[in-house]
């Protein structure tokens, strides 16, 4: 139930953003943009980027080790570019 509720409050805060920032578009291309935006490994990488996994709250070893296998994957590419497209990541859920 919060993983629902913790996914609805980062759609809306992401479709705020948008919302305000791109003022130029249409509605269709702001459904577009957010659709490329709002998805688990945008949030994964957004999530590595920052280090946020260090605050996960969880008491699963299986989960644990998925984070850090999946930090060193992403630490493995150049910090400000994009992945290749080649790459099969997927961040844990």
């Amino acid at each position: 139930r919060l993983e629902f509720l913790g996914d609805s409050v980062l759609d809306l805060l992401i479709t705020w953003h948008l919302f305000e920032s791109h003022k130029d578009i249409d509605q269709g291309e702001l459904t577009d943009l957010r659709s490329a935006s709002v998805n688990n490994e945008k949030f994964a990488q957004a999530s590595v980027k920052h280090n946020l996994q260090h605050h996960l709250l969880h008491g699963s070893e299986l989960l644990l080790m998925q984070i850090k296998d999946y930090v060193k994957f992403m630490k493995s590419f150049p910090e400000n570019e994009p992945l290749p497209a080649y790459s099969k990541s997927k961040g844990p859920k």
